[in-house]
Order: structure tokens, then C-alpha cells, then sequence
């Protein structure tokens, strides 16, 4: 295991360097690992019932799915607490899960990133 400090302190040395780059790596890790989950979860509504049981394996504070529907149909909400340290890890959090929802055909339609904070609002 790497510490978290670690990582935070690499991700921002890259970051002050090749800040798209960095960026499309989580991004396209999320792909690659969404391929993965696929061969067990054809759908990302199989996947999702199940990410309570998925997030023991991530250091987040907290995650809240919620499920809403509205006249554009039914909208999902992905709230994450703790995903990183700095803003740059947040980011590189996000990108990550815009490649792995892509994967599964998740379209994110609001995004709202803070400090250790995402927000998302998508549809599948």
C-alpha cells in the first residue's frame, strides 16, 4: 500500500508538469479497469447495486447514490467525500470515473468538484 501523502505529493509534482496528461491517465485507467467489471457487471445498473459492498475498498469518507426521477427521465446522483487530498487528486478522481462511466455508456450531465468533494449527476 502506498500512503496517501504519497500520492498526493507525486500527483501534484505531475500535475505542475503535464497536467492533461495526468488527467487522461486516470481517465483512460478508468476505461481500462471499467472493461474489467464488465465481464461480472454487463450493465452499470448490476454494478451499482452493489457499490456499497465496492467502496470498502476505496478510502472515501462517505458515498451517497441517489436515484431521482424527473420529466428528463430518471436521474442518478454520485456524491464521494474524501476523494483526495488536493484539488489535483479530486480531479484525477473524476477523470477516472468519466472513463469507467463512458465505458458503461453513462453520460455525466452535472458535475460539481471541491476540494475532496465530487457531485455528479448522470444518466445510463
Amino acid at each position: 500500500l502506498i500512503p496517501g501523502s504519497l500520492n498526493e505529493v507525486i500527483l501534484n509534482k505531475l500535475y505542475s508538469y503535464e497536467k492533461d496528461k495526468l488527467y487522461k491517465i486516470f481517465y483512460d485507467t478508468g476505461k481500462e479497469i471499467a472493461l474489467k467489471f464488465k465481464v461480472y457487471f454487463p450493465d452499470l445498473p448490476s454494478l451499482l447495486n452493489i457499490i456499497n459492498i465496492l467502496i470498502r475498498f476505496f478510502p472515501l469518507k462517505k458515498l451517497d447514490l441517489i436515484k431521482t426521477e424527473e420529466k428528463r427521465g430518471t436521474i442518478n446522483r454520485l456524491i464521494l467525500v474524501g476523494a483526495g487530498q488536493s484539488i489535483v487528486t479530486t480531479n484525477c478522481v473524476l477523470s477516472f470515473i468519466k472513463g469507467f462511466f463512458e465505458t458503461y455508456g453513462a453520460v455525466i450531465i452535472k458535475e460539481i468538484v471541491n476540494l475532496g468533494l465530487i457531485d455528479i449527476e448522470f444518466k445510463y
